[in-house]
């Protein structure tokens, strides 16, 4: 018994409890009297640490599994790296999920961030003001930079500085410019290069030392492009006066060219110079022949900010504030648009080999495209806006400039980007075709797609250039229809995915469509409260104001004779075909969505209350509350029998009810969820969701397939999304990547990005507590507070921006001051905002406006006492009437609503 027990205590002590049990065991047999107790005690003690030996072996090979996965995981983001910034982030994220110590891989993520994107090589500082302007010389090794304070600096290829020419207002310099340099030229033979801006002088520079040789030409109004024409034996400039005018070198003006009503905001030579085209702020972009005479005007219907012929000098490229770039023939043919942009389109020019376009916008990204409009590249390495591109001669090197007070020269990646079979944003809304074979879906990628129930994508419907909000198919099925955020709806071949006509008109973004069972008649709703009754041909019937804020929620009822238009007003109005109000419900706060019962005697709506109630059609009156959801419910649709319907909430669960308001099954996506809809059969139903996916279900719940996802995009469903709003002008653009935000804490902690993350996440809490005076005001102060914190630890370029953030936070503070009717302290936010963001004053402004409640003169007359701002915001609303018209819906949106609002517009 002896020698079983002392072997038994050293495999023991060796850690080996497995054989020492069997030892212990052995020992047992030969054990007497109080022997058996000890040998007992430790055969029970052996058998704990063999359990806990197998938990720590368990717990080491999980662990390693993980490591190993997220080893794997972030070995793949670098490959993704190079050809999809955003990828890239997102599967190094899932990496760190897997292992959240791994400090590897938390650094792999700062670099693809920092980086900001694969290809850019040297960064070019511009005295800290942003870039306007950016131009290679001729023989491709240096490049010039045109800056906000109008200095002019030219560096080489490696990011050495060639030469400064400093500006005038900022640094004294005689010679220099007084204002922003818009523009830059070289010469044909790179011997000088000119430069123009703000303060509307043509300077000319030594190439090779920037020594100043003279003012070429002076054009009395701020100047914003200059192009030296093909034979080098005149130059044009374009100009704040409205004309473009042609120079010979000796400063004479030899034509002048006026078409446009405003401001001529780009010009340029046809190659063989038969041509000039100009481009404004008016929308129009004009063709010119050399004798002066106006060849051809096309209408872009937004501003347009640049333009260029192509080397054939057959096509026309041009630049938009629609966020897109379009190509043109000369015959005024639209040939393609480039649509993927979520900012104004800033530049856009041809490859020097006109096989590739290159886009520069307001979304803080370049994109290279080919010319059949397919995208090739993101240029994702600006943390504020891209104002202007540039492509060196020789064909090796893309150039972009902007906001961020820096210039970046970048490798031409022309590895044509994936395509993949997804939405890349939130689907906000999901129909099913007529027949049930179909689903169409439509989100904030500007992008509606038709899939199979397969889930195999058939066809993009591309043309819309801001986010759509509905979707449908007419009733034969062979044609699809969408509407949205760009003011137009679109009726498209449901088969080729062809635009077959655009309903334009709209004057605010359009919330929802709706289409008549028999095909005859179109109704839209928009977000002024508008309705407008279309034909089946397309043709506007009736126009009328239904509503005092957004019609969020639209359907025909099944006699055909009436429709429903739901409100963030909180109402329901069912109206017949005449235009006429035939019934009002009443609800206790907004409506997101509805639907009829089949055989029209009721009416169910979801909104902001967490409830779906079902409302009688006869009397108006409700009829049951349906308890279930814990968020908003944004989606309600009856089968086709109308015993069951289904539910989608922001709380991310769908639910299956029946008609007594039993939930009878219930789906939990990541995110929320924004719209349902139910096949003709009643056999399966569709979800759309803020995590871009759309996924079928049947009716016992059961997942039938995902829309949306690939191989390459599963490793981002290892992720919630979760979407940071309002991040745009934080450095890296982190909303673009869909990374979630306690990734992101964990990678940078109090990091300046850390904190103004932490800072944003109050801030969206601050503003979803509109209702709550209170605890918004607290939420708004730690906003503040962080973002300061994160200001002090940032450098004096990256300032600039986290100011932006704060004048954000500042500008909600004061909403939500107004909302609840606290103008004067409204007043004193909006003030405090100021000193962060002057711009802001456009919404002290507004503040002065619903204080006045309408009454201009008195409104003016008090911002005009505020300081030498308001006559700069007062311009800025006359000259963009759309931030008016924005401004002024916001008080509608809280129920401040001017009692004499269409003097109010009048006057302005």
């Amino acid at each position: 018994m002896k020698n079983f027990f002392t072997t038994g205590r050293k495999l023991y002590d060796s850690g080996q409890a497995d054989h020492a049990i069997d030892q212990f065991k052995a020992a047992r047999i030969c054990a007497t009297g109080a022997q058996l107790d000890s040998v007992d005690a430790w055969i029970a003690r052996s058998n704990m640490a063999y359990i806990e030996n197998l938990t720590k072996a368990r717990d080491e090979a999980q662990s390693n599994a993980r490591r190993a996965a997220a080893t794997a995981l972030a070995s793949k983001a670098w490959n993704a790296y190079r050809t999809d910034h955003t990828l890239a982030l997102r599967i190094a994220a899932a990496a760190l999920k897997n292992d959240p110590g791994n400090t590897d891989i938390q650094q792999t993520i700062r670099s693809i961030v920092n980086a900001g994107a694969s290809f850019y090589r040297v960064t070019l500082k511009s005295q800290e003001f942003a870039v306007y302007a950016l131009a290679f010389s001729p023989n491709s090794k240096s490049i010039a930079l045109g800056t906000w304070d109008g200095s002019v600096i030219c560096y080489d290829l490696t990011g050495k500085p060639v030469f400064q020419a400093l500006s005038a207002s900022r640094y004294f310099m005689p010679n220099g410019h007084s204002g922003t340099a818009h523009a830059l030229a070289w010469s044909p033979d790179g011997a000088f290069l000119l430069s123009t801006g703000l303060d509307g002088v043509v300077k000319k520079w030594e190439a090779g030392t920037g020594n100043f040789l003279k003012n070429v030409a002076r054009v009395r109004a701020e100047t914003y492009d200059l192009e030296i024409s093909p034979d080098g034996n005149n130059f044009l400039t374009a100009s704040r006066d409205s004309a473009v005018r042609i120079w010979d070198w000796n400063g004479k003006t030899l034509k002048t060219l006026r078409g446009h009503i405003s401001d001529v905001n780009a010009a340029c030579y046809a190659p063989n110079q038969q041509y000039i085209a100009t481009a404004g702020k008016d929308g129009l972009m004009i063709v010119w022949d050399t004798a002066g005479n106006i060849v051809r005007r096309f209408d872009h219907h937004a501003v347009v900010n640049s333009v260029v012929f192509s080397s054939d000098n057959q096509m026309i490229l041009t630049g938009c504030a629609d966020n897109t770039a379009k190509l043109w023939n000369l015959d005024g043919t639209l040939l393609t648009t480039y649509g993927g942009h979520g900012g104004w389109v800033r530049s856009a020019i041809f490859s020097p080999d006109g096989k590739y376009v290159l886009t520069g916008s307001w979304d803080n990204t370049a994109k290279i495209w080919s010319i059949d409009g397919s995208e090739i590249n993101t240029l994702a390495g600006h943390w504020e806006k891209v104002e202007a591109v540039a492509w060196s001669p020789d064909n090796q090197n893309i150039a972009t400039g902007g906001y961020d007070f820096t210039a970046k020269l970048w490798d031409v990646p022309l590895n044509l980007k994936q395509t993949l079979n997804r939405h890349t944003s939130s689907i906000n809304t999901v129909t099913v075709s007529p027949d049930g074979q179909k689903i169409l879906t439509g989100g904030q990628d500007l992008v509606a797609k038709i899939w199979g129930t397969d889930a195999n994508l058939q066809q993009d419907l591309t043309g819309h250039t801001d986010e759509l909000y509905a979707v449908g198919f007419l009733p034969d099925g062979k044609k699809a229809i969408t509407a949205g955020k760009d003011r137009t709806v679109r009726i498209w071949d449901a088969a080729t995915g062809k635009g077959i006509k655009i309903l334009e008109g709209h004057t605010q973004a359009i919330g929802d469509i709706a289409c008549s069972s028999d095909g005859k008649w179109i109704a839209t709703g928009e977000h002024n409260g508008f309705i407008r009754l279309y034909d089946a041909e397309g043709n506007v019937v009736k126009t009328w104001r239904g509503h005092k804020k957004r019609i969020t929620a639209m359907q025909f009822a099944p006699d055909n004779q009436h429709f429903v238009t739901g409100s963030r007003d909180s109402t329901a109005v069912i109206w017949n075909i005449e235009g006429a109000r035939t019934q009002t419900i009443v609800n206790d706060t907004w409506i997101n969505c509805l639907n009829y019962t089949p055989d029209g005697k009721f009416l169910y709506t979801g909104g902001r209350e967490y409830k779906i109630k079902r409302w009688r059609i006869s009397d108006a009156m409700l009829d049951k509350i349906f308890y279930g959801h814990t968020e908003e419910v944004y989606a309600v649709a009856v089968l086709p029998k109308g015993d069951k319907l289904v539910s989608g909430s922001w709380d991310g669960s769908a639910k299956i009810w029946d008609t007594s308001g039993v939930v009878l099954q219930n789906v939990v996506h990541a995110d929320a969820i924004f719209d349902a809809a139910v096949s003709p059969k009643g056999d399966y139903f569709v979800t759309g969701s803020r995590d871009n996916i759309a996924r079928i279900y049947d009716l016992n719940g059961k997942l039938l397939n995902s829309i949306g996802i690939d191989e390459e995009q599963n490793y981002a469903q290892l992720l919630k999304s979760t979407a940071i709003e309002n991040l745009n002008s934080l450095p890296f653009s982190f909303i673009r990547y869909g990374i979630p935000l306690e990734y992101l804490e964990m990678v940078f902690s109090d990091s300046p990005e850390g904190l103004a993350l932490q800072a944003n996440e109050f801030l969206k809490i601050g503003k979803s507590q509109i209702e709550n005076l209170e605890s918004g005001l607290v939420s708004f102060g730690q906003s503040q507070k962080l973002y300061l914190e994160a200001r002090q630890k940032v450098s004096a370029t990256a300032v600039h921006h986290l100011d932006s953030c704060l004048a954000e936070c500042y500008r909600w503070q004061t909403n939500h001051l107004i909302a609840n009717r606290k103008f004067t302290e409204a007043l004193e936010s909006a003030q405090a905002g100021l000193q962060y963001y002057p711009l802001e004053y456009l919404h002290i402004f507004s503040v002065i406006t619903a204080l006045y409640a309408g009454k201009y003169d008195m409104a003016l007359s008090k911002a005009l006492s505020l300081n030498d701002q308001a006559l700069h915001t007062i311009g800025f609303y006359k000259d963009y009437k759309e931030a008016f018209d924005g401004e002024l819906y916001y008080f509608h949106e809280f129920g401040i609503f001017c009692p004499d609002e269409e003097r109010f517009l009048k006057k302005r």
